[in-house]
């Protein structure tokens, strides 16, 4: 049987035909999101020491955790600081990312997967993600892994997750923050908590200049307003131009930005 052509609709078949390029093209987009970062690391130089220890406390859980040493540059720098990376859902890949980077430039990194039981935090919830950082840094400590417990804490955390533990301990020598989402009160809770612990270490504060939908980054600019009104100068704020939230393409600049402070630091410690 003949098929007559100038029967057939095709504007219904030039709407599927459209429909399958936008699908695909949107399969595309994702799959090169996923797979934009590397999920192992790829640094022969790298040695990935894993633990099968587990802590659990009332409301904090660390079941996996991993030291990340650069086996040619970790005996040269072995006075540094370590680099004590907490993480938790966000921002997975580009921790990955800091994570490698740090530890090819030579320091040696702490890989934290934090878990909390609920969603209530206060003061013993501090209490216990210090105790369980040291407890863990202890047992590297123990086994040889590292020879100093002075540790410098990097995280992307909710605003609201600020250590007033932490920033007493005497192991801690200094904290950097990425893109921290800041609300009014939490700013002025944060620097309440630096001015109680008199704090001597510095915190920095890394944001990119745009939002997601290239909008200015809220969170920049009401840190900044409460920053200017409050004048405290233990909190260090860095802006980084172009950069949108997820610092896609930008993950180079961000981390040589990590790394310049980290290297003042450790000059200081």
């Amino acid at each position: 049987m003949a098929i007559n052509i100038f029967q057939m609709d095709w504007l219904l078949i030039d709407t599927i035909i459209i429909t399958l390029l936008i699908l695909s093209l949107i399969i595309v987009r994702i799959f090169k999101e996923m797979y934009r970062f590397r999920f192992a690391i790829s640094n022969e130089s790298l040695e990935c020491i894993s633990f099968n220890a587990v802590f659990k406390n009332q409301n904090v859980v660390v079941k996996d955790w991993f030291l990340v040493k650069n086996q040619i540059l970790a005996p040269i720098n072995i006075t540094r600081p370590l680099i004590v990376i907490i993480r938790t859902n966000i921002k997975k890949r580009l921790n990955r990312v800091l994570t490698e980077g740090l530890s090819s430039y030579g320091f040696n990194v702490l890989y934290i997967n934090l878990k909390f039981r609920n969603d209530l935090f206060d003061k013993s919830s501090n209490e216990e993600i210090r105790g369980v950082l040291t407890e863990i840094i202890s047992l590297c400590v123990k086994k040889g892994l590292i020879i100093n417990s002075n540790y410098i804490l990097t995280n992307s955390y909710e605003s609201n997750l600020y250590y007033s533990s932490i920033l007493s301990d005497d192991h801690y020598k200094g904290m950097i923050l990425v893109n921290p989402k800041f609300k009014k009160s939490s700013v002025r809770y944060l620097i309440s908590i630096i001015n109680e612990v008199n704090l001597k270490p510095l915190i920095h504060a890394i944001f990119s200049k745009k939002s997601k939908l290239n909008l200015k980054n809220k969170n920049y600019k009401i840190v900044l307003r409460e920053f200017n009104e409050l004048n405290n100068t233990n909190l260090r704020l860095i802006s980084l131009e172009k950069v949108k939230n997820s610092f896609k393409f930008y993950e180079t600049i961000l981390l040589g930005t990590i790394i310049k402070i980290l290297e003042n630091i450790s000059l200081k410690s």
